[in-house]
């Protein structure tokens, strides 16, 4: 048995479908169920006239594997660029990285959301569930960031005050 994928993508108004392992075979049309269809008929057609070329008779038979769609996901960091290659489930982003855009920072010592103040555990834990902060505030990155640092220094400065008090 041979396997024949094809990549339908949308590019502005139109789709475009095209065949992986037949090359030179592509097709355009203004839906995707449309760009599907053409794209299936031009191989049929195509795998037909290969047969007759090569006296071949073997059946065709059609059916949908997978609708496969990668994380879309891109960070350039100072070693490297950081592509996810992860299957993509909400709005083009793997479940990590919709996570960490979207959803609630949690971590085993969390009880709070830092960030929009929720505290029910369920909501915190569950991945479909985004954080309000993040979606009304793009740079919420960099008020996490403030938080971080003003909670580590309060730690610190929580420590000083025990050793300070161990040595009296």
């Amino acid at each position: 048995m041979i396997i024949l994928t094809i990549s339908i993508e949308k590019d502005g108004d139109t789709y475009t479908g095209r065949s992986i392992n037949l090359p030179g075979l592509s097709v355009t049309a203004k839906t995707f169920d449309q760009a599907q269809t053409a794209i299936l008929d031009a191989m049929d057609k195509r795998i037909g006239e290969l047969n007759e070329m090569h006296h071949i008779s073997k059946p065709i038979s059609r059916r949908l594997v997978e609708e496969s769609i990668g994380c879309v996901f891109k960070s350039i960091n100072w070693r490297k660029d950081d592509n996810c290659s992860n299957s993509a489930t909400k709005d083009g982003l793997c479940l990590l990285h919709w996570k960490k855009l979207y959803g609630h920072p949690y971590g085993t010592t969390l009880k709070t959301c830092p960030l929009c103040g929720e505290n029910d555990q369920d909501i915190l834990r569950n991945y479909a569930s985004p954080c309000s902060f993040k979606i009304e505030n793009p740079d919420w990155e960099n008020r996490f960031e403030e938080l971080k640092v003003k909670k580590h220094s309060q730690l610190a400065k929580e420590r000083r005050e025990v050793r300070l008090k161990k040595t009296r």
